[in-house]
C-alpha cells in the first residue's frame, strides 16, 4: 500500500512539484490557488489513487472515495495530512443518489466547495 503522497522520495514538499505559474493558472481557474477535488474510486491502491496522487501535487485539496477500501482511504488521507495535503474520505455506491447527496454535504461543511 502506498501512502506517501510523493512519487520521489527527494521532494518532499509542495513546493518541489509547484510552480508559481501553475498557482497563478488555479487562480484564475478556480478563484483559488486550493481548489478541491474528488476522485471516485482513489481509497484503494488503484488507478484513482495515483490520479489524486497527481493532484496533491499540484495543490489541490482531495476528497478520496472508496466503497469497500475505506480503512485505507482514511489511513491514505492521515498519512498526506502529515505532508500538508488537505485530504478527506468519502464512502458509498456510486449508484446511490443518498450516499452522493451526504458526500456533497460533507465536502462543503469540511471543505467549502468542490471544483473537479
Amino acid at each position: 500500500m502506498t501512502l506517501d503522497p510523493w512519487p520521489n522520495a527527494l521532494h518532499r514538499r509542495l513546493s518541489d512539484y509547484r510552480s508559481a505559474e501553475q498557482q497563478s493558472r488555479l487562480q484564475s481557474v478556480f478563484g483559488t490557488t486550493t481548489p478541491v477535488v474528488l476522485v471516485t474510486g482513489s481509497a484503494a491502491d488503484r488507478v484513482g489513487r495515483q490520479v489524486a496522487r497527481r493532484f496533491a501535487m499540484h495543490g489541490y485539496r482531495i476528497v478520496l472515495h472508496g466503497l469497500r477500501s475505506t480503512d485505507e482511504g482514511a489511513a491514505v488521507c492521515e498519512r498526506w495530512k502529515e505532508f500538508g495535503i488537505d485530504c478527506m474520505l468519502v464512502q458509498g455506491s456510486v449508484d446511490d443518489t443518498h450516499a452522493i447527496e451526504n458526500w456533497m454535504q460533507q465536502i462543503n461543511d469540511r471543505m467549502g466547495r468542490i471544483d473537479v
